[in-house]
């Protein structure tokens, strides 16, 4: 480990103000601080390709919607998957020891608890790749100096998008096929527009990013098929990535994003996808404030998918019972809960926020939806259902549809592109508009609040963060609060502690804006009441 020690003191651990911590699917802060976090990463997937007893792991060099400035690491599993939750602790305790000695010896504590050798370090393979941002460079570099001084193989892919690096890595696992072959073949198989007339230009905001590249090919392949057309693609600029554009600044601000303004949505369909491309939203111009725009977000795009399955398995002769798991965040607008439990009849498993944890509880059924609001989500077909697909002795178009439709959706992660891909298909199979689908359900008003408290880590909530466990007077008072509200129509609100910053998170919906308005301030009182400074 001496020549792995010698990297590490090229890539000292710099100065924070606190430890680093795991986050959704890795670690994320300031570029330049990341170098040594990238550096030490490396030799840690190369443990976990031997531990897991997988062919490779990977590790992408991004941070998805976020400004330039900052860059992240997105740590890939042997199943192309993120990396599971049971290592994160172990991610941290290397990625924060103190000096390049301790990091060693914690690199090698792991390996003894493992049964890794050094020896077997040689056949483990880690796959890298990076998003535009230029601080990706010096990551890439460090963790591959490191990979190296263990023995380990790299195969370094450059600049792709996250889930297609994701997906590399699975189809490593699967000896699959081709990203862009695969994608076109099933998108070829599915899209059946009513005629060459009702197929809409498909006009994406590529926020600047590595999707702008992958967007041009699927361009190049899809030519004559489906018309996809590029704007916000200058990734030599790195200081104008997510600069007001991109799917995060569209959810948020419900704005059009540069380069893009109110268009016809019965010949163009407007969409955004963000920084490593595995969000996307979709835009239609606001029917009653000319100029402005009404989102389609990840919950529509997941009532649209469920409305679409629910009616394949219908037509494949499947029974729906026990196949179907849709699942959401409580962040979901509760228009779309509703929707889908009053009108689709689908139970809805809800989860706390981040999508390991939406992935996670998909994975559960025969088919597992799941998409939280800033348009990250997929649909997860099981292994034993497509089998089942395969091998029964009447199928109907539909068993080919459904068939095809795993082959089109990324089964490790969200991929803005294929699902935006997806939603073309189910719009053209239903006949519907942007303004069909916009109008199946109405979004309840919701309001997003902050409050800062000294530690809101003594704020303690059940599982899915819907309910405060502790302080219990908390959730009482919550309880009362919302109760006239809810008297006058649906109205809900919780609170969460944030794990990043000295903040109590307050969620309100209600039916009309003042009243959410309100509530969401009475929650608020609340929060510092119970845990403000007395």
């Amino acid at each position: 480990m001496e020549a792995l020690r010698a990297v590490f003191e090229l890539y000292p651990l710099g100065a924070r103000p606190k430890p680093w911590s795991y986050g959704t699917s890795g670690f994320r802060g300031p570029g330049e601080t990341l170098i040594s976090v990238a550096c030490r990463m490396g030799p840690f997937m190369a443990i976990r390709c031997i531990a897991a007893k997988g062919p490779c792991t990977g590790i992408c060099f991004t941070a998805s919607h976020n400004p330039s400035g900052d860059n992240g690491l997105k740590q890939i599993d042997v199943t192309g998957e993120m990396l599971p939750e049971e290592w994160e602790p172990y991610a941290e305790a290397v990625t924060n020891a103190a000096t390049s000695s301790d990091c060693v010896k914690s690199l090698q504590d792991l390996m003894e608890k493992f049964a890794v050798t050094a020896d077997m370090l040689k056949s483990a393979v880690v796959h890298l790749g990076r998003d535009t941002r230029p601080t990706g460079i010096e990551m890439t570099a460090a963790c591959k100096a490191a990979l190296e001084a263990v023995g380990a193989q790299v195969i370094d892919y450059g600049i792709v998008t996250t889930p297609q690096l994701h997906v590399t890595v699975e189809a490593s696992a699967d000896k699959g096929a081709d990203y862009l072959s695969t994608t076109v073949e099933a998108f070829k198989i599915l899209y059946r527009p009513s005629s060459p007339q009702s197929i809409p230009e498909v006009l994406v905001d590529c926020s600047n990013g590595v999707g702008s590249l992958r967007m041009k090919d699927f361009a190049e392949r899809l030519q004559g098929v489906l018309k996809l057309t590029a704007v916000n693609t200058d990734v030599e600029i790195p200081t104008i990535l997510n600069e007001k554009c991109g799917a995060d600044f569209v959810q948020k601000e419900l704005k059009w994003p540069t380069g893009m303004q109110a268009r016809d949505s019965t010949c163009c369909h407007q969409v955004s996808i963000d920084g490593d491309a595995d969000r996307v939203v979709f835009m239609v111009p606001h029917s009653s404030s000319p100029g402005s725009l009404a989102l389609l977000d990840g919950d529509r795009i997941l009532v649209l998918f469920a409305s679409y399955i629910r009616s394949l398995l219908d037509k494949a002769g499947l029974s729906l019972s026990s196949r179907l798991v849709v699942v959401q965040t409580a962040y979901a607008n509760g228009g779309s809960t509703n929707y889908l439990r009053d009108t689709l009849r689908l139970p809805v498993t809800l989860v706390p926020t981040g999508v390991k944890y939406c992935h996670a509880a998909a994975k559960e059924g025969a088919i597992g939806i799941f998409f939280e609001a800033n348009g990250h989500g997929t649909v997860l077909f099981s292994s034993s259902f497509l089998k089942m697909l395969r091998e029964d002795p009447a199928p109907t178009t539909a068993h080919a549809q459904l068939l095809a439709l795993s082959q089109l959706l990324s089964q490790v992660c969200g991929d803005a592109i294929t699902d935006m891909l997806a939603v073309e298909v189910v719009l053209a199979a239903f006949g519907w508009t942007l303004e069909t689908w916009l109008s199946l359900y109405t979004d309840l008003p919701s309001r997003q609040l902050k409050v800062t408290v000294p530690d809101p880590q003594r704020l303690k909530t059940c599982w899915d963060q819907t309910r405060v466990v502790s302080p219990e007077a908390l959730q009482t008072e919550i309880d009362q609060a919302v109760k006239p509200y809810a008297a006058r129509g649906p109205a809900r609100c919780f609170v969460r502690p944030s794990g990043t910053e000295p903040i109590v998170r307050v969620y309100a919906e209600a039916t009309t804006r003042e009243e959410c308005d309100a509530l969401a301030e009475e929650v608020k009182l609340l929060v510092t009441k119970h845990l403000g400074i007395k």
